[in-house]
């Protein structure tokens, strides 16, 4: 029920903002190949392309993508909590639960991320199958599986993100509040991160992490790894937000009805 619950709640929460989450990708290749395009400039090729449906491309691997993810991690997560019976986790052992909960779910779902990404990076109009020929094309069966070390390495900030989360809810009550504050803290320290891991998924080449670094710092100093932080955050924190919100609202709906938001 609780992996139900999480692909639910994240497939609404991703279709409503998968244009902002086109953008942000769009942007975060550019920042890579030195292409210093504004937003709006961004914004406005996207429209040029495709019009108004350019800015749902890739919904259909989007919605293959973090909505099973996140129904594969919240079913582990609670099933791992369980063993634990009425005593609830410390801070450090939800981490680790968060962390192998969410490594597992990237390792199963890194092909979907790949497609996805190629999809909304693509200058025209283009279908899975189309991609999914090119992807085998240029590496063969290891271009599934391009970004998934960083993506793991991403993975440590969910192992902060979400016992932060369960601390403030239990603190204030409030599930706004608490999903809000934990995804910008983690969101903002690991962006460099997905910054990476990005340019991996959408690179022809099998690109290492030291690479893409390399490649960002050259363009543009230490402070590349932070560009297009504000994008990610547009993003990533009202995604976050709807989907534990909604996830929050299924669970009061179906198991406690006495549950205070």
């Amino acid at each position: 029920m609780d992996g139900l619950i999480g692909l639910i709640s994240n497939t609404l929460s991703t279709s409503i903002v998968h244009p902002i989450d086109v953008t942000k990708t769009r942007n975060q290749v550019n920042i890579m190949y030195n292409k210093s395009i504004s937003i709006n400039k961004v914004i406005m090729d996207i429209y040029k392309g495709n019009g108004v449906r350019g800015f749902y491309k890739g919904l259909g691997p989007q919605l293959m993508t973090y909505p099973f993810f996140w129904g594969i991690y919240f079913q582990t997560s609670s099933a791992t909590k369980r063993y634990y019976g009425d005593i609830k986790p410390s801070f450090m052992e939800n981490a680790f639960i968060t962390f192998g909960s969410a490594s597992l779910a990237s390792s199963i779902v890194n092909p979907l991320f790949v497609l996805k990404t190629r999809m909304q990076t693509s200058e025209v109009k283009t279908s899975a199958v189309t991609v999914i020929k090119q992807l085998y094309k240029e590496n063969g069966l290891k271009s599934a599986y391009k970004g998934l070390p960083s993506s793991i390495g991403n993975n440590i900030k969910l192992g902060i993100q979400f016992p932060l989360y369960d601390y403030l809810k239990s603190s204030t009550d409030s599930v706004l509040f608490s999903s809000m504050f934990s995804k910008l803290i983690a969101a903002t320290i690991f962006y460099p991160l997905d910054l990476v891991r990005v340019n991996q998924r959408n690179s022809p080449d099998v690109l290492t992490i030291r690479k893409v670094c390399n490649s960002i710092y050259k363009n543009h100093g230490v402070r590349g790894f932070y560009r297009g932080v504000l994008l990610y955050n547009m993003v990533s924190t009202p995604n976050f937000v709807l989907m534990i919100f909604i996830k929050e609202t299924l669970e009061k709906t179906l198991k406690d009805p006495n549950t205070k938001f």
